[in-house]
């Protein structure tokens, strides 16, 4: 039996993320996905006093980490690749 707030629990959710993501266009799409799903979850109520494993993270808590950086990580490259073509303007001017 899974508990809710076990690895094979957490992975899975993640899994869905990253599967509905592959399916936008682009990298502005995907972190924007990301995005709206962090809200949608920092929104939800915790009910603490319902752990399966109290040692551990709630699932709330860990797709919120996993969220924050892979949004950090969209953020970043969108950053790096503005540079790019920024620079790559500037050498041919």
């Amino acid at each position: 039996m899974n508990n809710f707030n076990s690895e094979l629990f957490v992975y899975w959710l993640i899994g869905q993320l990253k599967i509905n993501s592959e399916l936008l266009p682009g990298e502005e799409e995907r972190l924007e996905y990301y995005l709206l799903k962090h809200k949608e979850l920092s929104q939800l109520i915790d009910c603490n006093d319902l752990f399966f494993l109290p040692d551990r993270r709630s699932v709330k808590e860990e797709l919120l980490l996993w969220l924050q950086a892979e949004i950090l990580f969209l953020e970043r490259r969108q950053q790096l690749k503005g540079r790019a073509v920024f620079d790559s303007c500037n050498k041919s001017g």
